[in-house]
């Protein structure tokens, strides 16, 4: 039996292809890149959906307690709120721009405003003359959006109204007002990048969003500062600067919020599609001291040898020996280089001296220093062109403008009195050349026609922007700088203002009168006497020029003399004065009466302003003899 056996025959085995296998990094790699597509393709998405982000909607730093529309609309036009007319300038402007028309918003604080006096000769009022001077086919509108005691964070929340009016440019000067209301930067302590985590966030379109889905819910951080609805001023509150204190960290905290509004601004411009303009400001270094001063903490034995080199050198200058002087206050200002009243003494002598260089950085370091925080620091002027650079927009430097006026006029480039008219707001012609330096932007920006130059405009309007402003009520805005700086200590300073305004116009009552309170303030009694005299003669239905009057009768202990004045004055007295000034007028008609003896007719006046205001501590303390 035979066995046979098949042999398979197997074919040569073929390579097997291998598999392609990813690496664990290439396989992240290729997950972050898909959801950084998905990320960006949704955010396009959203952008031509017109979602804005959160941070376009609120402010990462502090919460608004509602808002009101700077603007109202009445038939085919805007007008401004009514509600709003104790910050911002009337305005109005078509709600449908007719076709070639383009449309420019200036936004800020008070200088924006024009402040001391009105839109016609801010910087606004200037550059709309020289626009339409330069196409003179009514092309252009100018719309003064500046708000007095309005912050960078306060005209970051106007933006929001403000792009849904079809601009072509917003110019923004901004940066004096960020340390005027009450707030706490309690954020700051968080981790820096949990802080940066969560600005990212709030700039993505999804945010806003999830911010929709939830209905707007506010931050859950307890330590955000919430703002009132409309400007809180501190110093509404306060009787002056005292408030203030020396806090570093809440400084911090106001620069990088400004930082933040400043680009918050320009996004919104930008997303608008409108052009922007920033302004680096400038203030007034070489006519105006620090409001408030403080020194550092110094030993027992150092704070007694600053005081004495101050004392030293005051006495110094005032023999006519001023080398020796500005050498004890450098010592002063040495030991304490916080001291903001005595850098600007330090700084005034070295101007005195010559020392021009000097002068400049020693002027510099008391605003820095300065408590009362009311004229922007180098912090927050030199964000402006940190912003401008990094969002590759223009800026025009009234640093830079105003110190060139200052070299022309006097030969050195220390802005002072002759460009401001108190600590921050220009004079019309420096608002002028504000408004040159603008028209030059634009120009060269396209935006604006370049047949004739800003400056040769500029004297073609001068004429129609001077003559918008009467002396009177030029005297008359003075005359409120003047008050407020003698409300905030600023004795001096309210004195020249005041006697500004009695050289442009002495045949005002009030003129006259404020410039007599301001002299009597800086201790010249008798010049004061004589002013109040004028003032009462020019109006003597000026019930508050006959009340300074009859105090300085008083004050000579001519008793009879006051008590008519007055009694005049309670006669002239609207009842829509204010209430503390007629209970004053009362309680001062009784002091009278008490000492020229007639008690029973004292306390009828006491009662009488007591029956006005039944709160007043003055009449109740008089009562209560």
């Amino acid at each position: 039996m035979s066995h046979s056996f098949t042999v398979e025959e197997r074919s040569p085995e073929r390579p097997r292809k291998p598999r392609l296998q990813l690496s664990r990094q290439r396989k992240f790699l290729f997950a972050v890149f898909s959801t950084a597509l998905l990320f960006v393709s949704l955010e396009m998405i959203l952008a031509v959906l017109g979602v804005q982000p959160i941070s376009h909607r609120r402010d990462a730093y502090v919460g608004f307690a509602g808002s009101v529309p700077l603007f109202i609309r009445s038939g085919d036009r805007y007008s401004t709120n009514p509600l709003k007319l104790s910050y911002f300038n009337p305005q109005s402007f078509l709600a449908k721009k007719s076709p070639g028309m383009r449309r420019v918003f200036c936004l800020g604080g008070s200088t924006t405003f024009g402040h001391p006096y009105e839109d016609p000769t801010s910087f606004c009022g200037w550059l709309r003359e020289m626009l339409h001077e330069v196409e003179p086919d009514g092309s252009w509108e100018v719309i003064n959006c500046g708000g007095v005691s309005y912050a960078s964070y306060r005209v970051a929340l106007l933006m929001n109204e403000l792009t849904a009016y079809e601009p072509d440019l917003f110019i923004v000067y901004t940066g004096h007002n960020e340390f005027l209301e009450e707030r706490s930067y309690g954020n700051l302590r968080r981790s820096g990048l949990v802080d940066l985590a969560g600005r990212a966030v709030s700039r993505l379109r999804i945010s806003g969003v999830i911010d929709d889905i939830l209905g707007g819910v506010p931050s859950p951080d307890k330590t955000t500062s919430r703002l009132a609805a409309e400007v809180d001023v501190i110093l509404d509150h306060t009787d002056g600067p005292e408030t203030y204190r020396r806090d570093p960290e809440l400084r911090r905290g106001v620069v990088a919020h400004f930082r933040e509004s400043l680009s918050k601004i320009v996004q919104l411009a930008q997303g608008s599609g409108a052009k922007v303009i920033l302004i680096k400001p400038e203030s007034n270094l070489k006519d105006f001291s620090p409001f408030k001063s403080e020194s550092t903490k110094l030993s027992f034995g150092e704070s007694l040898r600053w005081e004495k080199l101050i004392r030293d050198a005051r006495e110094a200058r005032k023999a006519g020996r001023l080398q020796a002087a500005v050498e004890l206050l450098l010592q002063a200002s040495s030991l304490d280089p916080h001291h903001a009243d005595g850098l600007f003494q330090t700084a005034s002598a070295l101007f005195e001296a010559g020392r021009i260089e000097e002068a400049e950085q020693y002027y510099l370091n008391a605003r820095d220093e300065d408590i009362c925080t009311l004229r922007a620091p180098r912090q927050v002027t030199d964000s402006v062109p940190i912003i401008a650079e990094s969002m590759n927009v223009p800026m025009v430097n009234f640093q830079q403008i105003i110190a060139q006026r200052c070299l022309q006029i006097h030969g050195y480039m220390l802005p002072g009195d002759e460009c401001f008219l108190d600590h921050v707001h220009p004079t019309v012609d420096s608002n002028g050349d504000l408004a040159v330096a603008l028209l030059k932007t634009m120009q060269e920006m396209g935006l604006a026609a370049a047949r004739h130059s800003p400056e040769q405009i500029r004297e073609r309007v001068r004429g129609r922007v001077t003559s918008s402003l009467s002396k009177k009520e030029q005297a008359l805005a003075l005359t409120r700088v003047a008050q407020v700086l003698a409300w905030a200590g600023k004795d001096q300073e309210g004195l020249r203002s005041a006697k500004q305004a009695v050289d442009v116009f002495p045949e005002s009552s009030a003129v006259v009168s404020q410039y007599g309170r301001m002299l009597e303030n800086n201790g010249q009694t008798e010049a004061a006497f004589i002013q109040y005299q004028a003032a009462v003669r020019l109006d003597p239905s000026d019930s508050l020029a006959v009340s300074r009057l009859a105090a300085a009768l008083f004050k000579q202990n001519s008793y009879n003399e006051a008590k008519e004045h007055w009694e005049k004055a309670i006669d002239t007295t609207p009842e829509s004065a204010p209430l503390s000034f007629r209970v004053e007028l009362h309680v001062r008609v009784g002091d009278c009466h008490a000492l020229l003896g007639d008690r029973e007719a004292a306390r009828r006046e006491y009662r009488i302003a007591n029956n006005l205001d039944p709160a007043s501590p003055l009449a109740l303390e008089r009562l209560s003899r």
